[in-house]
């Protein structure tokens, strides 16, 4: 039973990653005239997504846990379709300024997000509050995996990052890619590869360690896979790989399209 536990939970996570994914980037590329449908669709989703946490925050069983995955994964879902189609993003709408460096390149680049993230934060908080006292608490876990990954992957573009996918940004936020910084990763890179790995180890070993319950097997590899492709999605910053092209169904115009160098005028911060 944990062993098939453990199947569902690791192909429901990266089915769910993938086709998630691609469903926002379809929207996103819509008409702008269609964007009001598409949020209010979101809004529903966002709605049923807390429905189900609160239904199941005392389920520990395999479909509980599964059920509180998805409903995390709209719950982000719903933040990255306000924040696509420029609804929700920040005061700062424009381009880098060719002379902004150090502290100022860095809090123009926080203006551009900050409402987002601190929506993000904020759900976080709820989740938190939500989740005191909760039998199942993998809707959270999802959740901060979800926001620390991301937060995790912005850095590392501001910071240095080889290679950028610029073609998954729609026209409407094309700036944004004058905040990357194209070249050789900082430091934070390789501490972020680490950690990734360090919660992915821990929760491949909980959910194959012997006498693991289903629940706590399913939760595991959940989290486990949720984590192993937030790792990939740092790596895809190492190498020209086409990894818009996991999404071409969605988008058919996605194409490979590396950040020009250089974003900014000096590579230093």
């Amino acid at each position: 039973m944990a062993l098939l536990a453990i199947l569902t939970g690791v192909v429901f996570a990266v089915g769910l990653w993938w086709f998630g994914t691609g469903a926002i980037l379809w929207l996103d590329r819509q008409p702008r005239v269609t964007y009001g449908w598409s949020l209010l669709c979101g809004l529903i989703v966002a709605g049923v997504s807390v429905a189900g946490l609160v239904v199941s925050r005392d389920d520990a069983t395999v479909l509980g846990a599964l059920t509180a995955f998805a409903a995390a994964v709209g719950l982000w879902g719903w933040h990255e379709l306000l924040f696509l189609t420029g609804f929700v993003t920040g005061p700062r709408r424009t381009p880098c300024p060719t002379d902004a460096r150090g502290g100022r390149r860095f809090w123009l680049a926080a203006e551009t997000l900050i409402y987002h993230e601190l929506a993000l934060a904020v759900t976080v908080v709820l989740l938190a509050l939500l989740d005191r006292g909760a039998a199942n608490s993998v809707g959270l876990a999802a959740f901060l995996v979800l926001f620390v990954g991301r937060l995790s992957a912005k850095l590392n573009l501001f910071l240095g990052a080889p290679y950028f996918t610029s073609a998954l940004f729609p026209d409407h936020l094309r700036y944004l890619a004058s905040y990357v910084r194209t070249g050789h990763t900082s430091l934070l890179f390789p501490v972020s590869i680490a950690l990734g790995a360090a919660f992915s180890g821990a929760e491949a070993w909980r959910a194959l360690r012997p006498g693991v319950f289903p629940f706590e097997a399913a939760s595991a590899a959940l989290l486990f896979a949720l984590a192993a492709l937030a790792i990939l999605e740092h790596l895809f910053m190492l190498a020209p790989f086409a990894d818009a092209a996991l999404w071409r169904w969605a988008a058919p115009g996605l194409a490979r399209s590396p950040a020009e160098a250089p974003l900014s005028p000096d590579p230093s911060l």
